[in-house]
């Protein structure tokens, strides 16, 4: 039962991590991705729209491995 609950869970994540990507507008440049480009728009990102999603989206990486990494666990252990 608990597997199963994992399993959808993992699923449900990774189509929320699909859609929060794909909601995304690109970066300007390969600068962008690693952090450069300081801009005035880039110190005052915390409240933008952009900036909510890059924080959702990065919170749901991490819970879909933390998921994923004790869904191995309880496989591993439970049975």
């Amino acid at each position: 039962m608990l597997v199963t609950i994992g399993k959808i869970a993992i699923c449900i994540l990774s189509v929320l991590i699909i859609v929060l990507v794909l909601l995304q507008r690109p970066k300007d440049g390969a600068g962008a991705a690693f952090g450069g480009g300081d801009s005035f728009l880039s110190k005052t990102k915390s409240k933008t729209y952009e900036a909510k999603l890059d924080r959702y989206t990065k919170i749901a990486a991490v819970t879909l491995a933390v998921a994923s990494f004790a869904l191995v666990l309880i496989q591993k252990f439970a049975a």
